[in-house]
């Protein structure tokens, strides 16, 4: 239900242009979509940007010969056989890859690109299946200017997006796409300008934009293959002449199952198919009189020049908003095919024997501006011999309201459920990680991939000296014996199995190779010398034996919070009978060496008074003002897995009044964004990753805070 022309097809550019004027209207009269908008308009030019890079792209002229070249074939069955095919691909030196078993891809090594040949084949058995969990920056196949494309029996399976909001209610993004601000995510399969595509018995699943994206392409053949949960469209054209689009199923992606634009459609067959829940989201905020709302839209969304299509015998289920986001529900206005003609017009269209189950809005939508007239329809769009079932009952009349009636042709279409029509099949499943390979005995790893382990946090202990009772004065001196506790604590460091490249995978593909720890015990001396030894005098009086004392650090204050904790600790010159008060409240009576951690220490700072007794009118010994203050402040919550080997958190920083400080993830240089700033970090592992607030962006210069993050 968007209108976008992208190749190049990053996120950061498809977030901001992925719309044109897929916006439909939430009532069959009222013009309230608001095509004319500024909105429309900046769509329009960014769109025609889009364009010209995208014809810069492909402008190389698509490579052909007389007759059908002999495979030169390259077999891949893991990882490492997997590249040497890409390797031998992107020299020109095969024309086929068979794939015979399963590919574990965690980085942009995996990803194959072929360009300027006559034809290439990708063929899979029935154990020819890719499953990827990173490097999604580069399509996992990408063709360009290839005369002929054969991809049959190929299963891709990536890992599961994650839709989510930066702002309330304003679009989402996919946040395993939010890696760098000069990285961002593709589509899992790209073909730019070839004559002939053909693809069966395929299988696409989460699709960081799109499954698939193809862009001026002759022929394109698409048959029993399957395009599920991809985060916009399950499939993305334009610039298609001709297109079979058969025995395949589109499946809960975000966006329309398939959104075709054409130019010139010579001829378009779409047949035999099965559109469930797709659109299920409103992906796109650009709708409305303000331009800036939810947009409904369809299933299928065909755009331009809709001349010589044939949509015929598919099934259309559940076309209806989940409420992934509660303000989807109130646009849940999702029909199943969508035209939107443009400045082209419809002609010669047929809409016949199509089943419609479960959706919440019509058969199909004209998004066309009322000015532009009927002079958009070259000739009736045929809507004959279709069933609909528990469809609102609003369609049921649908021609004889919709504010194009006299355009179509309207015939033989009645209410009717039919019995197993609503069975969609299981997709296929991905296959179990591999064991990594065992190396020769008595030879290092051959294994390409290797245990990472950051430095070690600080020590978690926090020693202090306890003292014994001052002895009986004697010549003016006194004594004591004491103790250093607290002293044992934890630290962890950040271990997780990295690529050839360094980029964090699987913890599976290490197993060859014992795990280094990532936690242990460790241990801290007293920083300062203890207090032994003190002159006295005979007096009886508590006051005159020797100063008592009462000690505390400020404390820090963590982001959002009012109140932080520190460890009070005193000595009560050998009365047992001391008391603690703060701020004149009676704290702790826990004998005359001590210490206990008071929770609640405030900026306005909390008065410490060591008196002779729990009377609050009894002498004072000592007393300490303790403050917290906002210095140097480090925050990055956990975050939830949900089933995914990466998760996002938020870090967030504060370097008291140093505008040039940075923050280090794992050693690496994540931010430098001001002293009081934040930043979305999307690749959070169970392992865990070390944040470091340094003084500047050297790695070498003063750590101020330390925070270590994991997912759960």
């Amino acid at each position: 239900m968007k209108y976008l022309n992208t190749g190049v097809i990053s996120l950061a550019l498809v977030m901001g242009l992925l719309i044109y004027n897929q916006c439909s209207q939430t009532s069959f009269e009222a013009n309230q979509i608001n095509l004319d908008s500024s909105s429309f308009q900046v769509q329009t030019k960014y769109l025609q940007n889009l364009r010209l890079q995208l014809e810069s792209q492909s402008n190389l002229a698509i490579v052909t010969e007389a007759q059908t070249l002999a495979d030169r074939e390259c077999t891949a069955v893991d990882i490492e056989s997997w590249i040497n095919c890409v390797g031998e691909a992107k020299k020109n030196k095969i024309n086929r890859i068979n794939v015979n078993g399963p590919i574990y891809c965690g980085d942009e090594s995996c990803a194959l690109g072929v360009e300027s040949i006559p034809q290439f084949k990708l063929v899979g058995n029935d154990q020819g299946s890719f499953v990827r969990y990173g490097g999604y920056s580069v399509s996992l196949f990408k063709f360009l200017s290839v005369g002929s494309i054969i991809i049959n029996g190929i299963k891709v399976f990536e890992s599961s997006n994650k839709p989510i909001q930066i702002i309330p209610e304003a679009e989402e993004v996919n946040d395993i796409c939010i890696q760098t601000r000069s990285k961002a995510c593709a589509s899992t399969l790209e073909i730019y300008n070839s004559q002939s595509v053909e693809i069966s018995k395929t299988y696409f699943e989460n699709g960081k934009i799109f499954n698939a994206a193809f862009w001026s392409i002759e022929d394109l053949r698409i048959d029993s293959s399957r395009f599920d949960k991809a985060f916009l469209f399950g499939i993305w054209g334009s610039k298609i002449k001709k297109m079979n689009l058969t025995n395949s199923i589109f499946q809960r992606n975000r966006s329309n199952g398939f959104l075709i634009e054409f130019t010139q459609s010579e001829q378009v067959l779409i047949s035999q198919n099965t559109f469930d829940q797709n659109h299920h989201a409103t992906a796109f905020h650009v709708c409305g009189l303000s331009g800036k709302e939810p947009c409904p839209g369809g299933q299928v969304d065909l755009v331009g020049k809709s001349q010589n299509i044939v949509l015929e015998k598919n099934t259309f289920l559940n076309a209806k908003v989940s409420g992934e986001f509660p303000e989807d529900l109130r646009y849940n206005f999702i029909t199943n095919v969508e035209f939107e003609p443009k400045e082209y017009f419809i002609e010669a269209v047929k809409i016949d024997s199509n089943y419609f189950e479960n959706n919440s809005s019509g058969m199909f939508y004209v998004n066309l501006p009322l000015e532009k007239g009927k002079s958009t329809f070259k000739s009736e769009i045929k809507v004959d011999n279709n069933y609909y079932c528990v469809t609102p009952k609003a369609f049921y009349n649908f021609a004889k309201e919709y504010k194009w009636s006299s355009q179509i042709s309207y015939q033989n279409n009645s209410e009717r459920c039919l019995a197993g029509k609503s069975m969609v099949p299981q997709p296929p499943q991905a296959p179990q990680p591999p064991q990594a390979p065992q190396p020769p005995p008595g030879s290092p790893s051959l294994s390409n991939y290797v245990w990472s382990s950051s430095g070690w946090t600080t020590c978690s202990a926090n020693p202090y000296f306890s003292y014994s009772n001052w002895s009986e004065c004697s010549s003016g001196q006194q004594s004591r014996s004491y103790q250093c506790i607290n002293q044992s604590g934890q630290q962890s460091r950040v271990v997780q199995c990295v690529s050839s490249i360094g980029e964090a995978i699987n913890d599976s593909f290490c197993s060859t190779v014992t795990r280094p720890q990532s936690l242990q015990t460790c241990s801290v001396n007293c920083a300062s010398s203890p207090l032994v030894h003190q002159t006295c005098s005979n007096s009886t009086s508590f006051a005159s034996v020797s100063p008592a004392v009462i000690s505390a650090d400020s404390c820090e204050l963590e982001f959002g919070k009012t109140t932080c904790s520190s460890l009070i600790k005193w000595s009560a010159s050998g009365n047992s009978r001391a008391c603690v008060f703060a701020n004149g409240n009676l704290f702790a009576c826990e004998g005359e060496n001590s210490g206990k951690i008071a929770p609640w220490i405030t900026k306005e700072g909390v008065l410490f008074e060591l008196k002779v007794s729990n009377v609050k009118e009894s002498q004072v010994l000592a007393s300490v003002r303790v403050y917290a203050v906002s210095t140097n402040s480090l925050e990055a919550p956990d975050c939830s897995l949900n089933g995914s080997s990466t998760c996002t958190t938020f870090v967030r920083w504060s370097a008291s009044g140093n505008s040039r400080a940075c923050v280090f993830a794992n050693g690496n240089l994540f931010a430098c964004e001001g002293e009081n700033s934040g930043k979305i970090a999307p690749w959070i592992t169970a392992s865990g990753v070390t944040f470091e607030l340094k003084q500047n962006s050297s790695p070498q210069s003063s750590l101020l805070k330390r925070v270590v993050t994991r997912g759960f």
